[in-house]
């Protein structure tokens, strides 16, 4: 399922930056991030795929300045 949402730019500037840093898309921090609450609030089980599958980046920008590329 596609879900469009608007963040703040300090989100996003905190999102590019965790991008930068780990390597994992922008995409997968927010739907990991999005388990993690609902896992704590009882409308997920912990055990759930998206807690744990994480994918790296390929943005525009951002895949060439991950700190695993060579």
């Amino acid at each position: 399922m596609r879900l469009d949402a608007k963040i703040t730019a300090d989100l996003d500037r905190a999102l590019n930056e965790l991008v930068l840093a780990t390597g994992v898309a922008k995409a997968s921090l927010v739907r990991a991030a999005l388990a993690q609450y609902l896992a704590a609030h009882g409308a997920l089980t912990p055990e759930h795929p998206e807690l744990i599958t994480l994918a790296p980046t390929a943005g525009p920008g951002l895949a060439s300045q991950r700190k695993d590329t060579p």
